[in-house]
């Protein structure tokens, strides 16, 4: 049996770029229904367009229980069921790390 015959729904956190895009473009290829959790949808849109009666975007902080809890109502009241949790979210800060050189060893300390 299929996943588009068995409807299976998966919820991704931080699909709207990198690895949680990606999972859901191949979920989605594969016929799965998918609900993509993020705090920005820019990037789900597309997907929105082309798959509109597999595909739901919900703006969602994960860190945010309300957030969630509202997400999750929503994707039960449209889709009944919750199959697969794909936890993608994170929060990266990008900065230069710290520079620390190692101490030089003299060739008679080896």
């Amino acid at each position: 049996m299929s996943s588009a015959e068995n409807g299976q729904v998966v919820v991704i956190t931080g699909a709207n770029e990198g690895i949680g895009y990606h999972v859901a473009t191949a979920l989605l290829d594969r016929g799965y229904r998918v609900a993509s959790l993020d705090v920005d949808g820019t990037n789900v849109q597309s997907l929105q367009e082309t798959h509109p009666n597999r595909v739901q975007f919900y703006r969602c902080d994960v860190t945010v229980d309300g957030d969630v809890r509202t997400a999750v109502d929503e994707i039960l009241d449209r889709w009944g069921r919750i199959d697969i949790l794909v936890n993608n979210a994170a929060i990266f800060n990008f900065a230069p790390s710290k520079t620390t050189p190692l101490p030089t060893r003299s060739a008679s300390s080896r």
